[in-house]
């Protein structure tokens, strides 16, 4: 291991305690950072990957340079190539490096999904170049000269068009992904459940409360939004007579239906939010017959059917009921939702008691402290406390994601300008040739700007294509929220990318616009 080496993996141990602090601390957990062989093992095992499988292009290009090149100092440009063996190492190294990931990860899944993702962009930013090296090739004509020098250095044997394309395409691909994410998460949760989730809500109302607790509200406000359900506690204790966790493993986003006893409801009418996609309502031809209304995901997830039957423990006794339908359920606007619905001929006789939500007009009438003195066995959650908490934390958690995915793309412009700084010996004798020619600096300059805003704007569109789609399925499947393309955060990351990358790339070339005429010439 070289000294580099070394020291970055010496400042990484002394940035834990750092990173540790800021998470415990912005986010108000407990975290406590600990040193792990494991990770460390592997970590420097993925390292070690990634340099051998990019190195393997460079170790069999080897015999493509001179010696006379060595002696003379010449500067001699690779070009990287794969041999049939190499080929298969690569991939096998690769098939590891994969797995490393996907068999530690929670979600083996996703992960797959997304070094399938990482690939397929890898490869069209690939393809994009070189359809741009293609159209540009027999397109000199009627061009300034420096639009001609930014196309010429585009379309060269030697240019580094794949790299910049790929590179900044990648990083641009996961900024504009986390931002949609992040502007979409933060839209739904901070703006629309708020405007349309109850101020409160109300656990452990008895039966001969209910009255009394819906004439206070009234009298608190009388515009007030009641809804109140009996509630009772059950428990999934078997499937069609065998354990429920045959049906289901605890990774599955359902599991939680069977982990503890859930409170189950019952109501007469098909409810407006609630609409049935399969089966059929209540038979109130068998009204001692237990009916079960279950949710359609969490029936998908256990792969049950109409029919199937359910045995329920209720005050520990074990109940068996029949599912009857299934029912659309959204639970985004914390509104109240029951994963299972009873038939209320069977339920109606079970000791139970009341759940209720409120949502105040004049939420400044409602004194918290007089409410639990006249109801000190009924528990209060005030969902706004909760809301402004998720936020605040969400936000700290895009802040850090959106500093990692800036990292990751500051990597990619560390990667271009180190390809640009490998051509330098390429630049400086070009800008040699420019300057006989009589070319000036400001000449220069612009083809370096045009040659970037070339290849800048034939990645913005497969990168926001890619972004959409990557944002959606994140949005929509896994959160289960509405997802809408957010033009405004699709600029600012275009401008700032932009301008940063351009910055980046002008201040790389700047040292090799006044080489030195007779050094070069004398090959020294």
């Amino acid at each position: 291991m070289c000294i580099r080496d070394r020291i970055a993996y010496g400042l990484s141990f002394l940035l834990v305690p750092i990173v540790d602090k800021y998470i415990s601390d912005g986010l108000g957990l407990n975290i406590e950072a600990f040193f792990s062989l494991t990770n460390l093992s592997i970590v420097f095992l993925v390292g070690l990957l990634v340099i051998i499988i990019f190195s393997i292009p460079t170790v069999n290009s080897i015999d493509q340079i001179k010696a006379s090149s060595l002696f003379r100092n010449v500067f001699q440009s690779l070009q990287f190539r794969y041999s049939k063996k190499s080929i298969i190492l690569s991939l096998f190294l690769l098939a590891i490096l994969i797995s490393l990931f996907a068999f530690r990860s929670s979600l083996p899944y996703y992960s797959l999904i997304y070094f399938a993702s990482f690939f397929v962009c890898l490869a069209m930013f690939f393809y994009v170049s070189r359809l741009i090296i293609l159209l540009l090739r027999n397109n000199l004509t009627n061009l300034g000269i420096s639009s001609k020098i930014a196309v010429k250095n585009i379309t060269q044997s030697k240019s580094i068009t794949p790299i910049t394309v790929m590179s900044l395409g990648l990083g641009m691909t996961l900024l504009l992904t986390l931002a949609f994410v992040g502007s979409n998460f933060k839209r739904e949760i901070a703006k629309s459940i708020p405007d349309i989730a109850p101020d409160y809500f109300f656990l452990g109302i008895q039966n001969n409360q209910k009255d009394l607790f819906q004439k206070v509200i009234n009298e608190t406000d009388e515009d007030a939004v009641i809804e109140i359900v009996p509630m009772v506690s059950a428990g999934i204790v078997k499937i069609n007579g065998i354990d429920p966790n045959t049906y289901i493993s605890n990774s599955n986003d359902s599991y939680w239906v069977i982990m503890n006893d859930r409170r189950v409801s019952w109501v007469d009418t098909i409810p407006k939010d609630n609409p049935i996609l399969e089966g059929s309502w209540w038979d109130t031809s068998q009204p001692n017959k237990l009916q079960i209304s279950l949710d359609s995901k969490v029936a998908k997830d256990f792969g049950v059917k109409i029919g199937d039957k359910f045995t329920l423990r209720i005050y520990g006794r074990e109940i068996e009921g029949e599912v009857v339908n299934f029912r659309l359920v959204n639970y985004q606007d914390l509104s109240i939702n029951f994963a299972m619905l009873l038939n209320p001929q069977f339920a109606k006789n079970i000791p139970h008691e009341y759940l209720s939500t409120i949502k105040f007009k004049k939420a400044e009438n409602f004194n918290e402290v007089n409410f639990l003195d006249q109801f000190p066995s009924v528990s209060i959650i005030k969902i706004s406390d909760y809301l402004t908490k998720v936020t605040d934390v969400l936000n700290k958690v895009f802040i850090a994601v959106s500093i990692i995915s800036a990292v990751t793309v500051i990597i990619g412009l560390v990667v271009i300008s180190s390809a640009i700084i490998v051509q330098g010996k390429i630049k400086t004798f070009q800008n040699l040739i420019f300057k006989i020619l009589g070319f000036s600096k400001k000449e220069i300059i612009i083809s370096s700007i045009i040659e970037f805003i070339i290849s800048f704007l034939s990645i913005i569109l497969f990168s926001t294509i890619f972004s959409a789609i990557a944002s959606k399925f994140i949005i929509e499947s896994i959160f289960q929220l509405n997802w809408l393309f957010e033009f405004d955060i699709f600029l600012y990351v275009i401008i700032g990318v932009g301008l940063t990358t351009l910055a980046l790339i002008i201040l790389t070339n700047f040292k090799y616009l006044s080489p030195k005429v007779y050094p070069l010439v004398r090959n020294e």
